[in-house]
């Protein structure tokens, strides 16, 4: 059975999937800040402060967001399309109007967002990821043989029991 066609119509499938998740996003990033911070997509921070080890302690603005623990995030000044001061950072607790954040940056990075800062979604490019998990799937024996043909809806599914065997084995012989 040929198996490249269900490959590469996975393969378009991921990726564009990753490439409508990217586009989201900056279409985020781009609308007017005012309209993200009322409807609760970009939170205002009054200030950030570095705890050492990758940690920022971040205080939260008057604004409701809609970001939770294990958010990923980025930290800017009011235009995270043009400049992200710092990227994929991971919310990893919220307690009394501040964030716990694990970061890697600069310390020069986090001068720049000593006053009133803002954070919206992050995301992460993961295409190498993908890559990898396709090439496990075309070259790993349970890939070819069971995933692809599933998706190929050519999966051969009929069940071989003990007894349907048994059964086979008497009516070879009676035929015989």
């Amino acid at each position: 059975m040929e198996l490249s066609p269900v490959l590469q119509k996975l393969k378009g499938f991921v990726y564009a999937e990753h490439q409508a998740g990217m586009a989201k996003l900056l279409d985020l990033w781009e609308k007017p800040l005012k309209d993200k911070l009322y409807k609760g997509e970009t939170q205002q921070i009054n200030s950030v402060e570095s705890l050492g080890n990758g940690q920022l302690e971040v205080t939260l603005g008057p604004n409701e967001s809609k970001f939770r623990e294990g958010d990923m995030v980025c930290l800017h000044l009011g235009e995270a399309h043009i400049e992200r001061i710092v990227s994929r950072a991971t919310i990893e607790a919220e307690v009394d109007g501040k964030w716990l954040l694990r970061a890697k940056c600069e310390q020069t990075q986090i001068a720049k967002l000593q006053s009133s800062c803002f954070a919206d979604p992050d995301g992460m490019d993961l295409t190498s990821f993908y890559d990898k998990a396709l090439s496990d799937v075309a070259t790993s024996p349970i890939g070819r043989n069971t995933l692809l043909p599933l998706l190929a809806h050519k999966l051969n599914t009929d069940l071989v029991d003990e007894d349907r065997l048994m059964m086979l084995q008497i009516m070879r012989k009676s035929v015989a």
